[in-house]
């Protein structure tokens, strides 16, 4: 060991991670009683829940026909039902993922409620990202004007616009998703994911009256 170690610093910052190492199995694991302290409190089911849709048991894991598979489950279950969660950001992503995979079965709830609501989020956190460099008084919100493509009077709507000095910044907030396969380098599906996108906007915002 000392033809490893350079010094006692090194030593020292050796025998830490390896009793880290040690002990972390035992004291990092949550289990649903440990959760109790939660408010409102986490109902058994939600439990399940949350580890059916991104845990990873031993049983999903020798189904796997790949290794990248496991990135779509980050939540390591142990055999006492207790789990391990090593990265949050990734951990939330594969859940919104893998939730939206389970709610598009209920069509009548993806396409209404759900989308509904998913779209409201995202055009908040739009606002809020935008008032970080803009003074709020000029972000505007759900703006309504005359459909140029009917002539029954009826309206459409803009999403978030900002005018700011002589400028004009118009955002249509879109809750399509990417893929999974586009986050993890499929060029091929990344590129249609950012046409649909990039698309769906520019088609509604191209219907605004001109000024």
């Amino acid at each position: 060991m000392l033809n490893v170690l350079q010094d006692e610093q090194a030593a020292k910052a050796f025998e830490f991670v390896s009793s880290l190492n040690a002990i972390t199995p035992e004291i990092l694991p949550i289990g649903f009683r440990d959760l109790s302290d939660l408010e409102p409190l986490l109902a058994s089911e939600e439990w399940e829940g949350l580890i059916g849709l991104i845990g990873m048991t031993k049983n999903h894991r020798e189904a796997m026909p790949e290794i990248v598979e496991v990135r779509r489950r980050p939540l390591f279950v142990l055999p006492d039902n207790r789990v391990i969660l090593v990265d949050i950001s990734n951990a939330l992503d594969a859940l919104w993922e893998s939730f939206e995979q389970v709610a598009k079965t209920d069509r009548g709830f993806f396409s209404g409620k759900y989308q509904r609501g998913k779209a409201k989020w995202l055009q908040q956190k739009t606002v809020d990202c935008l008032s970080r460099i803009f003074p709020s008084q000029y972000i505007y919100q759900n703006l309504t004007y005359p459909d140029p493509d009917k002539s029954d009077g009826s309206t459409t709507e803009l999403d978030i616009a900002v005018h700011w000095g002589p400028f004009l910044i118009l955002l249509e907030a879109k809750a399509k998703q990417f893929r999974l396969e586009s986050q993890l380098g499929d060029i091929g599906r990344l590129r249609s994911d950012i046409k649909a996108n990039v698309e769906d906007a520019f088609d509604q915002a191209k219907g605004l009256p001109s000024t």
